[in-house]
């Protein structure tokens, strides 16, 4: 992975001071999970969601009471915000310093909830969270990155530049919203409700709004963010299970493997973002023989028609490989639909369940269900 941040280091080095826990068949890295697995990791994402709630709906609660209690008065529909500045100085400093610290507190236990989740869904998935394993250690790293919901990276991995047909200014223009939506919805979309609210709700009922507000949001961040280290988990897991059941497939036609490289390269570049999954899947296929050495290997005409030229099984085998890339990050866009309805049209399905439009695939791949549910 890139060069980690400051941020980024002390969440793996939480995680990894966490209470050793001895997991079930615990070999280092992510294996493939069965369904009891699959159903432990989804419970723990629903148990730290709700503590995030309810350290939403604490914290709301604080602030609405301990300003009432710093400065009583602060609610006088007679005064204006100068009245209040030049009459209450102490109380509107002291209560913004509540505000501010408790907004912070409620930052720090929301990293912490999703890190601990993160830290019980990796020993559930069988990583060793102190090994010398690179790979392991990359898993980690990973699992942090989502859980501390940072952005994807779109940075060039084995020659394949997820930014080769992208417009750098919109995402230039995406990556300064996303650095700033932290500050966006935590203060400024609290601050926008209340505005809206005070003509809808009785004054003395409106501070606690903002208690269930603040529960319902944090439990929405947490989900998001746990949604992605679970993911990620589930699709290191889907793809070492779909490999696994095309290994014949894969030894009989040597130019298989490269094909299936085009696939993934077709998608990083259709998705202008470097998953963490799809990383992995470029590492799996490329193995001990490394990268082919082709010109414009994330070329779609020419995945189409190096995919044209296959027996009917190895084009039902490279087409599995494309829908499970499409869907590990659990999104597709209208570009990667055209390419997946294009590889279709080809005979690249068989029948069954490879005959299942894409976004059903999607849903599959997200509520944790096996390669066998999604792929045929």
């Amino acid at each position: 992975m890139s060069k980690s941040s400051i941020i980024e280091r002390i969440g793996i080095r939480f995680v990894q001071r966490q209470k050793a826990i001895v997991a079930r068949g615990a070999d280092d890295v992510v294996h493939i999970l069965n369904p009891i697995e699959r159903a432990v990791i989804r419970a723990i994402e629903v148990r730290a969601i709700v503590v995030s709630a309810c350290i939403g709906m604490g914290a709301a609660a604080v602030s609405v009471l301990g300003t009432q209690w710093i400065s009583p008065n602060m609610n006088n529909e007679q005064l204006s915000w100068m009245d209040v500045m030049r009459q209450f100085p102490f109380a509107t400093l002291g209560s913004g310093l509540l505000v501010v610290g408790v907004a912070m507190a409620e930052i720090i236990l929301l990293y912490r909830v999703t890190l601990r989740a993160v830290h019980r869904m990796a020993i559930e998935a069988g990583i060793k969270l102190n090994s010398a394993n690179a790979e392991s250690n990359d898993v980690i790293a990973s699992l942090v990155h989502a859980a501390m919901d940072m952005p994807i990276s779109r940075q060039p991995f084995m020659g394949i530049d997820p930014m080769r047909h992208a417009s750098r200014w919109k995402v230039l223009l995406v990556s300064w919203l996303y650095l700033g939506k932290v500050f966006v919805t935590t203060f400024i979309l609290k601050v926008i409700l209340r505005r809206l609210l005070t003509r809808v709700v009785v004054r003395e009922w409106l501070q606690l709004v903002a208690v269930p507000v603040s529960g319902f949001w944090n439990a929405w961040v947490c989900w998001r963010v746990l949604r992605e280290a679970r993911l990620r988990i589930f699709g290191r897991s889907a793809v070492a299970e779909l490999l696994q059941s095309m290994s014949q497939a894969r030894a009989a036609e040597p130019k298989l493997n490269e094909i299936m490289i085009r696939c993934v390269a077709c998608v990083i570049v259709t998705k202008a973002r470097m998953h963490s999954t799809l990383r992995f899947m470029l590492m799996e296929l490329s193995g001990a023989h490394g990268m082919p050495e082709v010109e414009r290997i994330d070329d779609q005409r020419q995945l189409l028609f190096a995919i044209g030229h296959l027996d009917l099984q190895a084009r039902s085998a490279a087409f599995q490989v494309l829908r499970l890339a499409a869907v590990v990050d659990g999104r597709c866009n209208k570009r990667l639909l055209k390419l997946v309805a294009s590889v279709e049209k080809l005979g690249g399905g068989v029948g069954g369940a490879e005959d299942r439009p894409l976004e059903m695939v999607r849903l599959d791949f997200c509520q944790g269900r096996g390669i066998s549910a999604h792929t045929g």
